[in-house]
């Protein structure tokens, strides 16, 4: 029995001993392990935690200290078949320790570049965003490594298979999470691959600040000159571009500054260039397309961004501005609406395209579109001088003459370079002559350096030459019009003016017609096609669109004169005879009481002078002088209790102050005292700005509404 019983204690002190040995073995392998993978000897260190694993009991406790040591030794595995490229042998190491632990996210986040070194994107990325779901729910106190190392993979996983716009939302958890400079040239890049220009700007602004911007960017930052149409400025930075993938782009994007800049043989140039790479077909046809444009070839214009629309192409909504632009030009307007349409609202050319549907509108007399169009990019793009430039245009056509031509004067100081502004502010100061011919001329001369296609300044050129009796030069600018094709509504007035001035009443009542066509409701255009019929003896018709003239302007004699002629041929000799006697009467006046001022005139002049500080509001003097000005203004007008709608005008200045500083209430307050004093659709067009800001769309539908019908009233 004592045998026995020694036999059995030295068994189970064998056992013991075999027991303490294996673990020591596990430990010493693991450890061993562990010191190569700190040397970086990954292949080693991975032979002694293979040998590890061998000893590791199939049925493994993961609670046990024994259990946790093995799923180490996995993990290590893991890590060391990926350093030495083993790729199938880390995803099963990995696997294994995910298996006993699913809570794992680490193994899950190396797993995922595992699948990402493979090829495997969709299976990457699917691991790390479970290593984001594990921790999501610990966010705070999660160390800022795991954080900031999860998202940054899936943001360049995302990066490297062109999923934009998820690898710019998880760039900017990294970015929140780590701020630095690297992170944010990173998104720089991805900004301008989602076309978000305006961020993109001040994410290159910011940078600019903390030092020289990387040579990486330079791209970027000539794409956003760009945006900004500082064609001149841009060149620089795409001519410098050094990164290898930019190059054909930046070659592109030198093609259009030129143009832009009318340089067309060095975009020819740049063409020639693009061809030899063979770059895209698609583009190059859009790129001619716009050259044609410039040298007002248009049918040659639209044949070639057609045939660019029908190749493969990535520049759908390139071709579809350029094809609305192209329509834009012949005047098409219902076409040019129905091109802006297929122009996607994230695409950096929406703007672009929704401006100039709005022209479209305008030019339409779809006036309440027009406004809904520019009140709501208004909110969206305040200070884009595309939109700034285009939209003062708006209010210039609808009715806000004065206002218009400042703000328009302003904007061709800003931007020199844009044709189209020079030739807005050209257009509304000579209309309300408060430029000179030279002044017009000199903007003129200008914008036509850099779009020479727009027929609308040839016909003001040909204008303000006739005007000085230049009358050979005025012949010559206007055939050139007449030549482009002359379909947009000053245009025609203006080409209307100098027929009358040349004494052929066909041509005057032509084109007189085609403004009155586009924009019915203006009112030179109806005093104009008034005296266009009467010169061609078509007198009924001459006296519908004279009255129009006489009841806004019941002092202007050269209507009221035509007028009674027209009656006396008509015979209704007694309506001539009291026009003619209205006509003496104010010849009369005008020789005894020109140096006259009255009252109101001090009204007017306040209002007028305000205006000229209203441009910069955000200076807290100009605001205040203005407010002065246009309460000294009220109670001028309350004093001498001027007619509701002198009064109306004076509430909606204030209340156009009071927008233009941010201060909607006040605003919102002056406009509606105008509205009860006098509902007109300007002072409810001003309201609808208000109502937007202000997030009350329902109210600002009811303005637009109500403007646009007091406006066909």
């Amino acid at each position: 029995m004592r045998k026995q019983y020694l036999i059995l204690l030295g068994f189970a002190f064998l056992m013991c001993s075999l027991h303490a040995q294996e673990s020591t073995s596990i430990t010493d392998l693991y450890e061993k392990g562990k010191a190569k993978q700190a040397e970086g000897l990954f292949e080693e260190a991975n032979d002694f935690f293979t040998e590890a694993v061998k000893l590791c009991p199939q049925n493994l406790d993961p609670s046990s200290s024994k259990g946790e040591l093995c799923i180490n030794i996995h993990f290590n595995i893991g890590v060391c078949a990926n350093k030495h490229q083993s790729f199938d042998s880390a995803i099963l190491a990995f696997t294994r320790v995910i298996g006993y632990n699913p809570l794992d996210h680490e193994s899950y986040a190396l797993r995922g570049d595992v699948w990402l070194k493979k090829g495997e994107t969709e299976k990457g990325i699917a691991d790390i965003q479970q290593a984001l779901r594990i921790i999501i729910s610990d966010w705070d106190n999660i160390d800022d490594y795991y954080r900031l190392s999860y998202t940054h993979n899936l943001a360049m996983a995302h990066w490297d298979v062109n999923e934009i716009p998820s690898a710019l939302m998880y760039m900017n958890t990294v970015i929140e999470i780590d701020n630095q400079k690297a992170y944010r040239e990173k998104r720089a890049k991805m900004l301008y691959l989602v076309g978000d220009i305006a961020t993109l700007e001040q994410e290159l602004n910011s940078l600019e600040k903390e030092g020289p911007l990387n040579e990486n960017l330079n791209f970027e930052k000539g794409a956003v000159l760009m945006y900004r149409t500082q064609y001149n400025e841009a060149l620089p930075y795409f001519k410098e571009v050094k990164v290898e993938e930019n190059i054909p782009d930046a070659i592109r994007n030198l093609t259009l500054c030129y143009i832009q800049l009318n340089q067309i043989n060095l975009a020819k140039n740049q063409i020639g260039q693009l061809e030899a790479i063979q770059h895209d077909p698609a583009e190059l046809e859009w790129m001619k397309s716009q050259i044609f444009a410039r040298e007002g070839k248009w049918d040659q214009a639209l044949v070639a961004v057609d045939s660019a629309s029908v190749l493969p192409n990535r520049i759908q909504e390139f071709l579809s501005i350029q094809k609305a632009n192209i329509h834009y030009r012949k005047g098409e307007f219902k076409k040019v609406i129905q091109a802006c349409a297929t122009v996607p609202q994230e695409h950096s050319l929406h703007l672009e395209a929704r401006t100039l549907a709005a022209l479209a509108h305008l030019d339409l007399s779809q006036f309440k579109e027009a406004g809904e169009i520019f009140t709501i990019e208004q909110g969206l793009h305040p200070q884009h001088p595309l939109l700034q430039g285009r939209l003062a245009w708006y209010i210039f056509r609808t009715g806000e003459k004065e206002k218009a031509a400042l703000l328009l004067e302003k904007l061709a100081n800003d931007y020199p370079n844009s044709a189209e502004i020079n030739y807005y502010s050209a257009e509304a100061n000579f209309q309300i002559e408060r430029y000179t011919h030279q002044e017009c001329h000199a903007l003129l001369d200008a914008a036509m350096q850099i779009h020479p296609s727009m027929e609308e300044m040839y016909t003001l050129k040909a204008r303000l030459l006739y005007g000085q009796n230049r009358i050979e030069e005025a012949q010559r600018f206007i055939d050139i019009a007449e030549e482009m094709g002359i379909t947009h509504a000053y245009s025609s007035y203006n080409a209307a003016s100098i027929y009358l001035g040349h004494e052929k009443p066909d041509m005057a009542l032509r084109h007189s017609s085609r403004a009155m066509e586009i924009a019915p409701y203006e009112l030179a255009f109806q005093k104009q096609q008034g005296i266009s019929f009467f010169n061609v003896g078509q007198w009924f018709q001459a006296i519908t669109f004279l009255n129009k003239g006489i009841e806004a302007d019941p002092n202007d004699g050269e209507l009221i004169k035509a007028r009674a002629l027209s009656y006396k041929m008509t015979g209704m000799s007694d309506l001539g005879d009291s026009d003619l006697a209205q006509v003496e009467h104010l010849n009369q006046f005008e020789t005894k009481g020109t140096e006259a001022q009255t009252d109101l005139d001090f009204v007017e002049a306040y209002i007028h002078y305000a205006t000229l500080f209203m441009h910069n509001v955000s200076n807290d003097d100009n605001y205040e002088n203005a407010l002065s000005l246009l309460d000294n203004a009220l109670v001028e007008a309350l004093k001498i209790k001027i007619p509701n709608g002198q009064l109306a005008k004076v509430y909606n200045e204030i209340g156009m102050l009071h927008w233009t500083k941010g201060k909607l209430q006040l605003a919102l307050e002056s406009f509606n005292l105008g509205i009860a004093k006098d509902p007109t659709p300007e002072i409810y067009t001003s309201r609808a700005r208000v109502q937007f800001e202000l997030k009350r769309f329902v109210e600002m539908e009811k303005d637009m509404e109500m403007a646009a019908k007091l406006k066909k009233d």
